[in-house]
């Protein structure tokens, strides 16, 4: 397999080797980081982890040198957006377009 360095799954326990608490995916394409699939165990939310998940993923971003973390969340997902809201990231007026293109489209 070979290993681009443009991204990264940040895994959170409370203890090495412990259980999984939060996982985070992190990436970026040479100009903006990503933030992506961010999760938390449903026993352990409201506890700060994942806002702890989201400060590990731009820390990744900070030493490799991106200045900005972007996300995207579905237009419905009232709670999600509260949350990053909280973590102080703003809605920024873009498009997005997709197409798909594999099977099944």
């Amino acid at each position: 397999m070979k290993r681009s360095g443009h991204g990264t799954l940040l895994i959170g326990r409370l203890a090495a080797g412990g259980p999984v608490l939060a996982t985070v995916m992190v990436g970026h394409d040479g100009h903006r980081g990503w933030i992506y699939y961010l999760a938390v165990d449903p026993d352990y939310r409201r506890g700060g982890l994942g806002r702890q998940a989201v400060q590990a993923a731009e820390d990744w971003l900070r030493h490799r040198g991106l200045a900005k973390a972007m996300l995207m969340i579905r237009t419905e997902n009232e709670a999600v957006r509260a949350f990053y809201e909280r973590c102080g990231y703003g809605v920024e007026e873009r498009i997005v377009m997709s197409r798909r293109i594999g099977s099944g489209s």
